[in-house]
């Protein structure tokens, strides 16, 4: 039981730090962000996979996060002004979305990770493959 509120408290705390929702990046900075993005309604899967993907994030990038380089955001698409990003990543259910942003803050690439859904069931590999992409993907951000 500890455990589990303890878990709680770090998620808590990691969304109030983490989960600003403004996607803007300072100029000079360029960065990649990974959206969970979601509708009002969330189950308990969707619930889990978020928890998994801001977990994976948190453990395997400290130091980016920190300094600013990579940026966890989990955004309702149901509510004014995330609507768009329905259209712009082309969005047909909950999903995970890699973003690189150049130092104009204009976005670069971007990536629906798409196998999120058939690893929920495996922690381990979940994990695995969101940072296996957000590598990937962080090769085109220049360290500051």
């Amino acid at each position: 039981m500890l455990r589990k509120t303890i878990l709680i408290f770090v998620l808590v705390l990691s969304i109030s730090i983490f989960s600003t929702g403004n996607t803007a990046t300072a100029a000079g900075k360029e960065s990649l962000t990974v959206y969970y993005f979601h509708t009002t309604y969330r189950c308990h899967s969707c619930t889990l996979l978020e928890e998994y993907t801001r977990e994976a994030v948190m453990k395997n990038f400290p130091a980016e996060l920190k300094s600013g380089r990579i940026k966890f955001v989990s955004l309702n698409v149901e509510k004014d002004p995330n609507r768009h990003y329905v259209q712009d990543y082309q969005l047909s259910f909950k999903s995970v979305v890699v973003s690189v942003r150049d130092e104009k803050g204009q976005e670069q690439r971007w990536e629906n990770l798409s196998k999120v859904w058939v690893y929920l069931r495996d922690r381990d590999t979940l994990a695995k493959y969101v940072v296996e992409r957000v590598r990937a993907n962080l090769k085109e951000v220049p360290r500051a």
